[in-house]
């Protein structure tokens, strides 16, 4: 190897490095997905909009951090419409958190249950159920894992996930050194600096910007079109069901979306 390219080699290597430490290190300080509990700075990282397509796992992991006593579980409707630091709440369940999820199904509350209780036991649990929960419409294979599951602590009968280390230490390595991290890094200095933009809260509540924007931007019509669609879709009451739950002017995510394929990893519909 002549003297010429080996300098090139080391330059390269070194070069790489510092791109690689420098990536790790800003998506570590910004903090998109809550992983590393880092300060929320006002104006720097305090707005989280990663949440939109992260959700469960950044809650995987806030909840176990946050310590509560009581938990809301649920869908988006609990995670925007409740809140858990109410005066209402009983001093027994008080810090409460609100795990409520985009999307979620009784069967993924539960799972998020067990996940919490693997950690510490709760006084208070307040558990939301939607009626079209309850609608005969699509299954899913009882056997087969979910995404989200690789976030939890234990497996369905309640032991600890075998693979669990793996899955953290993949958890962290897309959360430092991928692309997609960094986008959400940016995006969170972005909100950050905005102010009114989705967000989670450190209790776990949900902001209502979402909806918000989509109200501007795609009007009544259209969200109440698709809510239609999607709860027909759900209880099986069109043949169009297994196909994608969209109307025809939607063009946003939260609108369409196949069932059970999210548009991102982690991701869910908010027609819910």
């Amino acid at each position: 190897m002549s003297a010429d390219a080996g300098h090139f080699i080391r330059g390269w290597l070194i070069t790489t490095l510092l791109i690689t430490a420098m990536v790790v290190s800003v998506n570590a300080a910004i903090d998109p997905y809550l992983l590393f509990n880092m300060p929320r700075v006002r104006w720097f990282n305090d707005r989280k909009p990663g949440f939109e397509h992260q959700e469960r796992l950044m809650k995987a992991y806030e909840v176990v951090r946050a310590a509560p006593n009581g938990l809301i579980l649920g869908t988006s409707r609990v995670a925007i419409g409740l809140d858990p630091a109410h005066a209402a709440w009983p001093a027994k369940a008080r810090p409460v958190y609100n795990l409520g999820v985009v999307d979620a199904d009784p069967f993924t509350s539960f799972r998020y249950l067990q996940h919490v209780l693997a950690h510490r036991d709760v006084a208070v649990v307040v558990l939301g159920l939607d009626f079209e929960d309850f609608l005969v419409g699509q299954r899913r294979d009882p056997s087969a894992p979910l995404p989200y599951e690789s976030y939890l602590s234990v497996d369905r009968d309640g032991r600890p996930a075998p693979d669990r280390r793996w899955h953290y230490l993949r958890d962290l390595t897309e959360s430092t050194l991928s692309l997609e991290a960094l986008a959400d890094s940016v995006a969170t200095v972005r909100a950050s600096m905005r102010g009114e933009t989705l967000d989670v809260t450190a209790s776990g509540t949900l902001s209502e910007a979402g909806f918000r924007r989509e109200m501007a931007e795609l009007g009544a019509p259209a969200l109440f079109t698709g809510r239609s669609s999607n709860c027909a879709g759900r209880a099986g009451f069109s043949s169009s069901s297994s196909r994608s739950r969209c109307t025809p002017t939607c063009s946003r995510r939260s609108i369409c979306s196949e069932p059970g394929r999210p548009t991102r990893p982690g991701s869910e519909s908010w027609s819910r």
